[in-house]
Parts: C-alpha cells; structure tokens; sequence
C-alpha cells in the first residue's frame, strides 16, 4: 500500500491521466468506471491512423479489401481469447453489440429447442441476466446459500426436476450493486450433477468482473459454456461485446432458427424454402448480417494500447483495488458532529487487496442526514455535479471523500439551517414589489415588466407567462437550460402595440440568421400546422405528459434550432385548457416550514411518507391550474435572503449572484428592517396581499443546479447552489423562493368579473403569517 501512497506512483498515474484522458478538464472526476470506462486518446490517435492508412472492405466479399477486413477480424478473435487465456480449439468469440445481445442470444437458441428450458439465476444478477426468465418454461431466483447447497448436491426444485428440459444457470461474476465476486467455479461443479440428462449449462456476465479483474478459462472443464462481456467496460472503447461459448456446448444453437445474411451459404425462396447454414464455425452460424469491420479493428488496437498503457490484468486489480479499500475505509469512518454515521455501506466490508475474491472495485452507499434519513439520489446528483464528479487516482479518492464532508457532514449534529419565523418583524416591515419578470417561453430568457405598467395576474399565473416552450424534435421533450443554457439568451419582448411577440438572442448570432423573429401573440391558426394535419403534438414537461400546439414556420424554428443547436420546434400550450392540455399545481408545504403537517393528509395507521396524494376531484381547492411552469403558476424572492446568501457566497470565496438566477416572476424588496432579521421569513407566510389583490403562498422551491446557470452569459459555475446546498437544505433537499397563486375572493370566481386583478412594480405588499 505504501507503494500506491508514495509521490512516484502518484505521479506516474497523473502524468498518464494528463496525457492519455484530456477529456478530464476543468478538475472533472470521472466515477462511472463500472458503466463505461474511458477510452486512451492513444487509442483513439491509433484508430484515427489505421482507418486513414487501410482499407477495409465488406468480408462476405473476395475483393482485397474484404480480404483484409477478413484476414483483422480473424486475428482480432484469437487476441479476444488470448485475453482470457482462453484455448482456440476448445472456445469461439461471437462478437455482438453488447453483453445483452449475447445473453439474449443464447436464451433464444435454448427457446426453440424441443421441451424449451428452464432457468436458474443468482439474486445479484443484472436485469439483461433477470429477463432471460421470460423465455423459460419455468425459472428460479436463488441466493448463494441455495448455490452452494445445489453444488453440494441438494435435490433440484421439483419443478425443474420434472419439466425434462435443458438446464441454464445464469450469476454474475460481480454483482453490479455492491461489488460482491461470487465463486467462478460454481459451473463445473454444477454441471457435476447427473440428475439433469437433458444437460444443464451455465451463463457468466462477466461484464463488470473483467473491467478489473482478470477471467481465466484456461481450463475449459471447468470454465462457464457460456460468458458474455462489453470491451466497452474495459477500454472505454468501442461499443462492441462477445459470447464467448465453450465449444461442448455449442449443441445448445443447433435449434437456432432464425438467419441472417453471413450465416447461411445458400438460401432458396422460390418454391422450397431451404438454406444452407454456415457450419465450419460456431460464430459464422451465428454472426447475423455484416459484421461491425471498424469496431473489431478498434479493438484489436484497443487490445494493444491497453496493454502497452497498463500493463497486466493484475496490475489494474490491483490499483483499483487498493482505491476501493481507501474509498471504503475514509466512508466508513466519517461522522456527523453527534456521532451518527454520514454514509450507510453496502459493499463487503473484506479487505479489498488481500481479498479480491469476495469483493470487486465498488462501493455502494447511501449518504444519511444527521437523524440517519437517506439523502435522495436526485438530490445527491445536484451537488456532485457542480464539482465535476462523473475514482481513478488517489487524489480522486480524496477529493471525494473531502466533498461528502464539505456537504453532507453536520457538524453539530443539527439541520445544516433552521428556517426562522420572522412573523414580527416581517408585518413590521415595509415590502413591495421591486421587480416583476415574466417568461413567455419555457426556460428561456424573462421580459421585465416595465414600472408603471400593471400587469394582469390570471389563476394559471401572469399574462403571457411560460405559455411558449421549445420542443425537442425527436423525443417531443421541452428544452430547459439544464441541457441548453444558451436558452437563457434568448431574450423575448412583449409588444402590445404590434401584438407579437419578439425574441432576439444576444450571444452571437449566425449571419444568415435574422437578428430576431416575431411570434403573434394571437392564436392565429396560420401560424399552426394546418387542418389536413395533426394540429396538436404530445410532449412532455417536467415529466409530465401534455398536448401542446405546434408553429410550422420554418423561419421560426430553424432560427431556434440553429441558436441552440437542437432540432427543436416551438409549440404553444393552450392558456384554460381541458384534459391533457391543462396542468395543475405540484407545489405544497415543506417540512421545515410553519404549518406543514397541519395540511399533510395522512390516513389513520398508515405510514409516514413524502409523497403527495393528488386530489380526489376537479372540484378540490388545490387543483389549482399552471401553464408550463415547473410546479406553481407564481415564483417570488425576498432580496433580504438573496442578501444573506450572497454574504455566505462572499465568506466562502464565491461571486455573487443576482435575483434573476433564480428566475422569479416576483421580486420583494424591504425598508426599514435589517436584512438579517427578514431573511427566509417567507418560509411561514401563509398569504401576500399586493396592491388589493390577495395571494396564497404554496410552499418553498425545491432547487437544482439550473441556478448556477449565469442568466446574462449562460455560463455555470457552483454559485448559488454550493452555498444553498450547506445552509438551506432540509430533508435532503435544497429550497430558495416561495411558490404562491392568486387568490380569487368569492365574488370573483365566476366568469362575470368586473376586471381583471392587475399588479406593478412598486406596490406595497403586506404579509400574513
């Protein structure tokens, strides 16, 4: 260990991160190796040479190329099996797309026999592993107190002893959850058994296990019929997977049926249906169609790189072996300040360097608050994101462990921030509206209601606001800045006069772009996909379904598109709608505020839970109506707490931010009071009157890091969501603003309104608390 700790080990794997994996700027910490590794940029580098220095042809033909195409994949085949010491006489390599592909094609091989077959699997097993149930007679899900027993020589269940059928055993070599290795000669030993004379054969996924590890199948009486893997998951590079089948279970395909182009010598269609499959190997019977030339001969190179750049099987066990442990170790270890433990682990807690057996390179956690609550996945995501996390080094290793300290320890054994009741000193206060944005389109950028212009406030939120979204044009999702932060630069402006609606982008535009576009505010069926075509597109939005509107204007579209480098179409989601054109409020009270379990509904005896019970009927009081917004049809701020966010911002070495980070249709200012004394004070009003209109508050707003997004160049950094993350987070979660709706009084709820409730910049606001 000492070894991997010393400066000269350190450096070698730095120089060799800097130089080999420059995708890895900006101080990025990959952690995904157990998905997809990354690829060498040697290994690209080489690619790139021997695509632009050979020529590779279709194998099925006898041109030179083709020759040559033949002549890389064949040598390809045995450096595969050379890899994992396996003999070319005794085994063969199908290439396949990935480790699934493989997995399904031998459950479908063992399908069209006669009787089908029946199915085993180990309870770690991946889910391509779990779905291969589907095409059995009947199947078992077993644990490895089970295993051990069968290999033991425990009678088999009785409904697979009876059912005269192949056998198949599927495990894993290493449980893709919690890094569990389970014993690789369980197949020999369970095809020992003389109680199944239909034959009982074995699948290993060995994509996880070999990432790390070497696979030996020297001896191939005791090695698995069947194993499937992805290079991907050891070189990053490329997208290409294989079965790797014993050759004494190669009777399992001879019921294959279906064919394909490059497995069958001769095919007659015309009056008898006959072919003639190919039968001098097992991969040509089984190789459907052209195989993928050019990912074959990556990873030929990929083989060589890898080797050359890392040496043996056992030297990458070891390194990441030995990160694992001290990944482990620092985890274990961590505290809140009253004692309870930060991180509840799951990976067997073996010595990962002299037990290598029993535990692979992964650690499986969760993180706990100081009362040991799980802290969600989705709220976890947020923060690592801001760092740049993705453990390669040991400098990874703690810089990770020093980032869960930095936001998920609790010093005192307390909540990260008590939310305060300021209810005093807020009536005391003198509010107004500073500032009121609305955003017509989805995400994008806001107009800013002009002072002395009053406003119109609807039940679904202000006029015009987010009634527009951007729709992807292939999966019909709404575009937000969390993918495309250019949209923030997207400025639109309402002009009543001319009744359009103007966008410009103020980053750079294209030239033969027009500096903005005009869109009616009217709904203008001319401006709509016509009558003789679908009018309406269905779509999602925060992951809820709608039906949406959409523009045909090509100008529009394109200009949107090409700005955003997205295939994107506009669509306009319709302001009152009915069915799946109307959406309802998702915003409610939090834990930490005033109130909130007054309002949870909570059936008698059940248990404690998060989640929010829709409403029972459209004639419920909380089925309130929004447009395109995320979860409430108003967002407000109070600059008091925007100020003490800064002053934490600014002690933390960060830049400020302005209000418009946070994308507020209301902005509240304050006189006559200190800052400190009315911050977060929002958090326990129950209701707003501005002006003479009265509004409810809904509860806090839930962030992500869409606030870091900076709304004047679209550029990101960790502010504010590093800070809020340390001092607003509650139950895992981080909020800042208050959600809120306008509250209509009881003469105003039918359609015969006087006029319509109008708000502006500088009305006095009053708090009710």
């Amino acid at each position: 260990m000492a070894d991997h700790d010393g400066p000269a080990y350190n450096g070698r794997i730095e120089a060799l991160r800097k130089k080999e994996y420059p995708m890895l700027k900006d101080n990025n910490i990959y952690l995904d190796h157990a998905g997809t590794t990354l690829y060498a940029k040697s290994l690209v580098d080489e690619f790139a040479v021997d695509m632009t220095t050979n020529l590779f042809g279709n194998p099925h033909s006898a041109s030179s190329s083709s020759q040559s195409s033949t002549a890389r994949i064949d040598d390809v085949r045995v450096q595969v099996l050379q890899l994992f010491n396996a003999d070319p006489t005794e085994f063969d390599v199908v290439f396949v797309a990935n480790a699934t592909a493989g997995i399904k094609l031998v459950a479908d091989a063992l399908r069209s026999a006669p009787g089908g077959f029946s199915f085993m699997y180990h309870q770690a097993c991946h889910t391509s592993l779990v779905g291969v149930r589907q095409e059995s007679k009947t199947s078992f899900c077993i644990d490895t107190e089970t295993v051990q027993k069968l290999v033991g020589g425990s009678p088999l269940p009785d409904e697979i002893a009876s059912a005269g059928a192949p056998l198949l055993f599927g495990y894993p070599a290493q449980s893709n959850m919690d890094g569990t290795r389970l014993p690789l000669d369980w197949s020999h030993r369970l095809r020992r058994r003389n109680d199944t004379p239909n034959g009982f054969y074995t699948l290993l996924d060995a994509a996880a296990y070999v990432a790390t590890s070497a696979l030996d199948l020297g001896d191939q009486k005791s090695a698995p019929d069947f194993t499937v893997l992805s290079f991907n998951k050891i070189f990053g590079f490329p997208d290409l997977g294989a079965l790797i089948v014993r050759k004494d279970a190669m009777s399992v395909f001879q019921h294959r049926k279906y064919f394909g182009g490059g497995t069958v010598d001769l095919v007659v269609c015309v009056g008898e249906q006959w072919h003639a499959s190919k039968s001098q190997s097992l991969h040509e019977a089984l190789e459907d169609g052209t195989l993928p030339i050019h990912s074959i001969v990556a990873l030929g190179i990929a083989l060589g790189v890898h080797r050359r750049l890392f040496g043996t099987m056992a030297d990458i066990s070891l390194h990441t072996s030995y990160l694992a442990q001290r990944l482990h170790d620092q985890l274990d270890s961590m505290r809140h300040g009253n004692g309870q433990r930060i991180c509840q682990i799951y990976s067997p807690a073996a010595k990962y360097i002299t037990d290598l057996v029993v535990s692979g390179p992964i650690v499986t956690f969760n993180l706990q608050d100081e009362v040991g609550a799980c802290i969600s996945l989705t709220e976890f995501e947020k923060t690592a994101a801001l760092k740049g996390f993705h453990i390669r080094t040991v400098s990874d290793v703690d810089r990770f462990v020093a980032f869960i300290h930095e936001f998920y320890r609790s010093p005192n054994g307390s909540p990260f921030n008590q939310s305060r009741n300021q209810t005093r000193s807020t009536m005391a206060a003198d509010l107004a509206v500073a500032s009121i944005t609305v955003f017509p389109i989805k995400s994008c950028g806001g107009f800013h209601v002009p002072e002395g212009q009053p406003w119109e406030v609807k039940p679904e939120g202000l006029a015009w606001d987010r009634e527009w979204c951007l729709l992807h044009l292939g999966t019909s999702q709404a575009l937000s800045q969390k993918r495309y932060p250019r949209m923030a630069l997207l400025r639109p402006c309402i002009d009543f006069e001319k009744g359009v609606l103007e966008v410009s982008y103020i980053g750079e535009t294209p030239k033969h772009l027009p500096m903005k576009i005009t869109i009616p505010l009217s709904s203008d069926p001319a401006y709509f996909d016509s009558c003789d075509v679908p009018k309406w597109r269905t779509s999602r939005v925060c992951g809820e379904e709608i039906v949406a509107r959409t523009y045909t204007s090509a100008t529009i579209n394109s200009y949107f598109s090409e700005i955003l480098g997205a295939p994107c179409i506009l669509a306009r989601f319709p302001s009152g709608g009915q069915g799946r054109s109307m959406r309802h409020v998702k915003a409610h009270l939090q834990h930490h505020q005033v109130g909130y379990h007054k309002t949870r509904r909570q059936v008698p005896g059940a248990f404690p839970t998060e989640v929010d019970t829709p409403p029972d009927s459209d004639s419920e009081a909380d089925q309130r109506r929004m447009l395109l917004s995320n979860e409430s049809p108003l967002l407000a701020i109070n600059t008091a707490s925007l100020k003490v966010l800064n002053t934490e911002i600014r002690k933390r070495g960060g830049q400020e931010v302005s209000a418009d980070v946070f994308r507020a249709n209301i902005v509240l200012d304050s006189s006559g009071q200190e800052d400190g004394l009315l911050a977060y004070s929002e958090d326990h009003w129950s209701a707003l009157k501005i002006g003479n209109h009265r509004f409810q508050m809904l509860g806090s707003c839930r962030r992500c890091h869409m606030v870091c997004i900076h709304q004047d160049t679209a550029a990101k950094s960790e502010e504010p969501f590093a800070t809020l993350s340390k001092t607003r987070r509650f139950n895992g979660k981080v909020f800042f603003g208050t959600h809120m709706c306008y509250a209509a009084k009881a003469n105003e709820a039918g359609a015969g309104m006087a006029q319509a409730p109008m708000i502006s910049v500088g009305d006095k606001v009053a708090v009710d608390c």
